[in-house]
């Protein structure tokens, strides 16, 4: 049975909105974060993935921004726990791209703007399956300057 004319290229649309530069078919999950306080501490966000494939992106945004400084930063980091909360996989990078530290050449967090975040590789540590647990973290370490608030954080995945 032929597909009815108004359904087809409608389904033509919804695919080429969806890809990605030949990366595949994505599903992008957007979250709200909590106001990052000024204390050290760690902030975890967690993340469902809604469908097998792999992690091609992560940005987050802030209202405020935060100087880059040696002793007072924040770092961004992410862990996929699994299916079962037992793994351990750290799927960002420990370097400058991911933080505000000075001494490691991280970068300020400019208000309103918005940064992309560094992958780790290879790219088989980005593969995900759906219901898999992931962890955002936004580590601080010192004092902050000032607490960052209406934060949020893309993720887009490919199949």
């Amino acid at each position: 049975m032929p597909v009815p004319k108004s359904i087809a290229p409608r389904k033509s649309w919804m695919n080429a909105i969806m890809e990605d530069e030949g990366a595949g078919l994505r599903k992008d999950t957007q979250l709200l974060l909590p106001t990052i306080p000024t204390a050290a501490g760690t902030v975890e966000i967690p993340v469902i993935v809604p469908e097998d494939g792999y992690l091609h992106s992560v940005e987050v945004s802030f209202t405020e921004a935060l100087a880059a400084n040696d002793t007072n930063y924040v770092m961004f980091n992410m862990v996929n726990y699994g299916q079962d909360g037992n793994g351990t996989v750290a799927m960002l990078v420990a370097t400058s791209e991911n933080t505000t530290r000075l001494t490691t050449g991280g970068a300020p967090i400019n208000a309103k703007a918005r940064r992309s975040l560094k992958l780790a590789i290879p790219v088989i540590i980005q593969k995900v399956k759906a219901g898999d647990r992931i962890g955002f973290r936004v580590v601080g370490t010192g004092t902050l300057a000032n607490t960052l608030t209406n934060g949020a954080v893309l993720f887009r995945f490919v199949a």
